[in-house]
């Protein structure tokens, strides 16, 4: 069991609270079982493509690149870093790219390792009218530009630059509700060393040749072979089969 208490009071005083009300819990000696120990996307589950219809009146696009736990090289970020590079909006990006060609009106992209046996690498693109009725270029376009990542290479003066952001957001942190902060760290007390349950979110380890072979990895999986597609529209009321 792993248990997380913020408190204004002393630490001794703590200390007894605590003993009075968890001593009693009988340590049973259970290792945690994993999140998930199966494939979450077996062959049959990735290169699919899904319409679904908007509640509201938008259209969406959803890439999602299914990946391996991220928690093994945590320290190197690796994702973060891929994320970064399709987030970015300069001259020359994927977003610059897109909208130029009038397809997209926003891009986000976003990590889910909710679950600590997976994750997956998602990108979110709201589409213009032009972008709906394009969206095999789109595709085209995202894979192209991962691809050219991949040929740059890992840069190792990026990386340092997303190690310095990261410790300047880390010491300029504000101040988080009590209840939200407790139920954070409970659950890194249980993922992460120690030393780092309280920065894993913003700790780097330094460069080196293992950050740059994790970064490439994990480039690995952002492929057209392990994609799951999502067309979100009110467009598609009446012409999807399930629910």
């Amino acid at each position: 069991m792993k248990l997380a208490v913020i408190s204004a009071e002393a630490t001794w005083k703590l200390k007894g609270t605590i003993e009075k009300y968890f001593s009693g819990i009988p340590n049973k000696s259970v290792n945690p079982s994993a999140d998930y120990s199966g494939e979450p996307f077996p062959a049959g589950y990735v290169k699919k493509y899904y319409e679904a219809v908007a509640v509201d009146d938008f259209h969406m696009l959803t890439i999602v690149f299914p990946l391996p736990s991220i928690l093994p090289t945590y320290t190197y970020h690796s994702v973060d870093y891929i994320a970064f590079l399709l987030d970015h909006q300069a001259e020359g990006t994927l977003y610059d790219t897109l909208l130029k060609n009038d397809y997209v009106y926003t891009l986000e992209t976003q990590i889910d390792d909710a679950n600590a046996e997976y994750a997956t690498i998602d990108i979110f693109m709201q589409l213009s009218p032009s972008g709906l009725a394009n969206i095999s270029a789109i595709i085209g376009t995202t894979l192209n530009y991962i691809d050219l990542i991949k040929s740059k290479g890992v840069e190792q003066w990026r990386y340092e630059e997303l190690q310095q952001m990261a410790e300047m957001e880390f010491q300029g942190m504000e101040d988080i509700y009590p209840d939200d902060s407790a139920s954070e760290l409970a659950v890194s007390l249980r993922r992460y060393d120690p030393e780092h349950v309280l920065d894993h979110r913003f700790y780097y380890d330094d460069w080196s040749s293992a950050v740059e072979n994790s970064i490439n990895d994990f480039l690995d999986y952002l492929v057209a072979d392990n994609i799951r597609i999502t067309v979100t529209s009110p467009i598609f009321e009446g012409l999807t089969t399930e629910v």
